[in-house]
């Protein structure tokens, strides 16, 4: 597979090939790592397609059999067989652009009317109180703001903390007493600003001070 931004990507498909053992090596266009889809293009539409497909099919399996269950036992479907692909690597994977975030969250929207057999005029925001769900979004924004949290106090492998560096490096190991941010790297091309360590940063600058300085991760509330 040829990683590259879909504008240079053209550039070598015609001439790129190879041989191990004078046996050609078949070229595709996405690959699966540790359950994520990994494409050529270095975005997440591959993954989201993907998902996508198999979220589907477990909501119109859910609506089948959803007036002989019980509702707590299609919750528990639900928690098993569709909210692992929400939630998983969604830290990394989590900066979508527009488009795929709103494809994420209209599945998350037809999984809501379908456990509580409302139609499409139904209030979404009662629906999800009524599930204690929150939208995606601001899911994905908690996550990674604990994994933040986690860098920046140690309690991560020391790789992850190497990546961030303070604004000012004599409040560096005086996290709980200061509002020191973090320097934010200027990344080059534009779309590199997805990456962890430029949105992490990001978004640690922009947490308030009370969450900087919370001793529990269950305290974060985005």
């Amino acid at each position: 597979m040829l990683i590259s931004p879909r504008q240079k990507l053209s550039q070598f498909m015609e001439s790129a090939s190879l041989t191990i053992n004078e046996n050609a090596v078949e070229q595709v266009t996405s690959a699966k790592s540790l359950g994520v889809y990994v494409g050529e293009n270095i975005n997440w539409e591959c993954h989201i397609e993907n998902i996508s497909k198999k979220i589907a099919c477990t909501i119109c399996a859910i609506k089948r059999i959803r007036n002989l269950t019980p509702f707590n036992v299609l919750i528990k479907v639900y928690n098993i067989l569709v909210q692992p692909h929400f939630d998983y690597c969604n830290v990394v994977s989590g900066n979508y652009n527009k488009g795929l975030s709103e494809k994420l969250q209209r599945l998350r929207n037809r999984t809501a009317r379908t456990l509580m057999s409302e139609g499409y005029d139904s209030n979404l925001d009662d629906l999800f109180r009524a599930q204690g769900w929150r939208r995606l979004y601001y899911q994905r924004l908690e996550r990674k703001s604990i994994l933040m949290y986690k860098i920046l106090n140690g309690m991560t492998p020391g790789f992850l903390r190497s990546r961030f560096v303070y604004r000012d490096s004599v409040n560096a190991y005086r996290l709980r007493n200061t509002e020191s941010k973090l320097v934010l790297p200027q990344p080059r091309p534009d779309y590199l600003k997805r990456s962890f360590s430029y949105s992490g940063a990001q978004l640690w600058n922009n947490l308030p001070i009370r969450l900087k300085t919370s001793i529990f991760t269950d305290r974060f509330q985005i």
